[in-house]
């Protein structure tokens, strides 16, 4: 329930952030260049109402006062950087996540939702590789205003950690 929460309440605030792009939207010659997962964020905006944003608000609070009650007994936490593997660029954008589908592309890093909503610091690493070689990342939160902290407790992870163990896959030039 919470994870919605989190991402009903990040989601109105995207929306609310393209309020403002109606100029886009409206010019079809430059609309027809804007990809069309943009296009969706625009069209969110239209209907976004006062009760939905003050609702975002609340649910953003309630969300920091959980995390401040994780920070009194946690000085970090580590979370996945994303829910799928890197895909090719060429690749069609990943459609579903552990069977259940992506209505946006912003699905695919919706995890990052709990360091960035509250505007924590956030650093994010690599964590290895998958059997495919594909690799995979990890994000440590801080408590807000203790950038230097998390910084310096992910400078400690890579010492231990000792980077990646191997080079991953390559498929294709980027």
């Amino acid at each position: 329930m919470r994870a919605y929460l989190e991402w009903r309440t990040w989601f109105t605030f995207q929306h609310w952030s393209a309020s403002g792009a109606d100029g886009i939207y409206e010019n079809s010659g430059i609309r027809s260049l804007v990809k069309p997962e943009v296009v969706w964020e625009i069209e969110g905006s239209f209907d976004l109402t006062t009760a939905q944003s003050k609702e975002a608000g609340v649910a953003s609070t309630a969300w920091h006062r959980a995390l401040l009650d994780l920070f009194a007994r946690y000085d970090v936490l580590a979370l996945p950087s994303a829910q799928v593997f890197p895909f090719r660029r060429r690749d069609p954008l990943a459609k579903s996540s552990d069977g259940k589908p992506m209505d946006t592309y912003h699905r695919w890093m919706e995890v990052v939702i709990g360091g960035t909503l509250p505007g924590l610091p956030v650093v994010n690493l690599p964590a290895g590789f998958d059997a495919r070689g594909r690799p995979v990342g990890i994000q440590f939160l801080g408590r807000f205003g203790e950038d230097r902290k998390v910084l310096e407790f992910a400078l400690a992870y890579e010492r231990v950690m000792q980077g990646p163990s191997r080079e991953p896959v390559r498929t294709e030039r980027r």
